[in-house]
């Protein structure tokens, strides 16, 4: 550390003094390649190779022997600019005179000198402040650091605001450049590698203002380098961000495929994590299972979901998150956000960044009660006026039983229950379209008729079918079915419910408008 240091331009010449000698003559060697390169006059040659048979006692009168170049005069100096080598190098510089005339040599050992050309520009790293928003922080750190041999002197670091309109002198905001000069972790800089910290001087930071910082950093040859350019900027913030869940938007669903939604912050949000409970059996989400006892934050990211740039909007859907969330079963659903200022949130508000979810991935079961089935020969047999007419309060009606036993979404009000009804006749089947019956006008598909239904107790709603129907002439049996899908919906409220399947409840029960027709035979 004792030997000297020069940049590449500020060392041009060497410059000594001799006596009783015709000639002086200085050889360079760079020490720090390998192997050693010596300089010939015109460029940088291997020692092994240059100097092969050579000893420092080699001479020849008028000829540069073995590397020592003769000076321009015997005041003595040697101009040597623009031959150095790039980055950072170690050096030997030995001299030596002769006296020609009477061929009398300077004895060994030659003075010999050491000293670096340093030509690398020193680096800097902030480690602290080191993102865009930034909680209060007592102390600014980093590290410095130069290439190869060379070694850091000196490092300072400057602090401004409103675009370097303010400079911090360490006690006052005023408007000429300051610079703070820091300390080094091992208490002196004379290193390469160099950790460094400004924990005295800072300004009372506020919030949502924006600061910059530079560093300048000094190596020993005077290299000197300020970073980053123009400079770091950072605006202190102390709010917490809002993680906000959008999907499932409906609190009972049938399908559970993703969780998502927003963040919101007044800097730049950094993360977003989801923990999920189990509320029958008090167990959290691992991310395949609900088995842990206590809470677990999942970290949201591209390998289980979707995290946008800022964090601004994610999605968790992590392969089979629907098969693990069982029918019958409550969820409570949690959601936090974490800004780059690590900002945590705390508060989880309800239906914002909190929600309890019930699952029903099961189907409403219905039956029929009027008419009557008239499978037993007695029963479903009726006159045409006293079936399905509201004005008797004779309506085709029923009942559903909506499942599961403790989340079940309900039967909506439109477009939860409808009726089938039909006939055939040689061979061709008619359906009630609405307003009569026919064989061409609706189809299988197309002949449900809406219903409408109304909740009675529990798991139970009923049913009814409130239009009149218009009987044809003619005694026959009718079939009569019935389908009901419940509230229960896809995650973002879409789609249908859970819709009972084929086969339908069904009921068959005759229309019989004819008297009946008695003769006496006896006597």
């Amino acid at each position: 550390a004792g030997q000297p240091y020069y940049k590449p331009a500020d060392f041009t010449a060497v410059i000594g003094s001799v006596l009783y000698a015709t000639t002086v003559q200085t050889r360079i060697i760079n020490i720090t390649t390998e192997p050693d390169e010596v300089w010939t006059g015109a460029a940088w040659i291997s020692t092994v190779t240059y100097l092969a048979g050579c000893t420092d006692s080699t001479y020849v009168i008028g000829e540069s022997t073995c590397g020592f170049i003769g000076t321009d005069d015997l005041a003595w100096s040697n101009n040597i600019g623009n031959i150095w080598p790039a980055g950072t190098n170690k050096f030997e510089i030995k001299v030596r005179g002769h006296n020609d005339s009477e061929d009398i040599a300077e004895p060994t050992p030659f003075e010999a000198r050491y000293f670096h050309i340093d030509g690398d520009v020193p680096d800097s790293t902030l480690i602290n402040p080191n993102a865009e928003y930034e909680n209060p922080f007592p102390q600014i750190m980093g590290t410095a650091s130069d290439a190869g041999l060379g070694y850091i002197t000196d490092v300072q670091v400057a602090i401004s605001t409103g675009n370097t309109a303010r400079y911090w002198d360490g006690a006052f905001w005023v408007a000429s450049s300051s610079w703070l000069v820091v300390n080094a972790d091992d208490g002196n800089f004379d290193e390469n590698e160099e950790y460094w910290y400004l924990n005295t001087q800072l300004p009372p930071w506020e919030t949502d203002i924006s600061y910059e910082v530079r560093v300048k950093i000094t190596d020993k040859a005077g290299n000197i380098k300020t970073k980053p350019s123009p400079y770091f900027q950072f605006t202190i913030d102390i709010s917490t961000p809002v993680a906000e869940i959008l999907i499932p938007s409906t609190e009972t669903v049938r399908s559970l495929g993703a969780i998502s939604g927003t963040t919101y912050d007044n800097g730049k949000n950094k993360t977003v994590e989801i923990a999920i409970k189990k509320e029958e059996t008090g167990f959290w989400y691992s991310g395949t299972s609900f088995e842990l006892g206590t809470i677990n934050w999942i970290n949201i990211d591209g390998g289980n979901g979707f995290l946008s740039p800022d964090a601004t909007s994610w999605i968790y859907s992590p392969a089979g998150l629907d098969d693990d969330f069982a029918s019958n079963a409550n969820y409570l659903i949690l959601t936090r956000a974490q800004d780059v200022a690590d900002n945590l949130q705390t508060v989880l508000t309800v239906d914002i960044s909190s929600m309890v979810i019930g699952i029903d991935k099961e189907k409403p079961s219905s039956s029929i009660s009027r008419p009557l089935d008239n499978g037993d020969g007695q029963s479903g047999r009726y006159q045409s006026a006293d079936m399905g007419q509201t004005g008797n309060n004779t309506q085709i009606e029923g009942t559903v039983i909506e499942n599961p036993a403790d989340t079940y979404a309900g039967i909506p009000q439109a477009g939860g229950a409808y009726i089938r009804l039909s006939y055939l006749l040689s061979n061709d089947t008619y359906y009630w379209t609405g307003a009569s019956f026919s064989s061409h006008t609706v189809d299988e598909n197309t002949a449900w008729q809406g219903a409408s239904n109304s909740y009675d107790t529990g798991q139970t709603w009923d049913w009814y079918y409130m239009t009149d129907i218009s009987w044809p002439g003619g005694d026959r049996e009718y079939s009569i079915e019935v389908k009901t899908m419940d509230d229960s919906r896809l995650s973002d409220a879409s789609g249908d419910g859970n819709w009972e399947i084929a086969p339908y409840t069904i009921k068959r029960f005759i229309i019989d408008d004819s008297p009946p027709s008695v003769d006496i035979t006896t006597p």
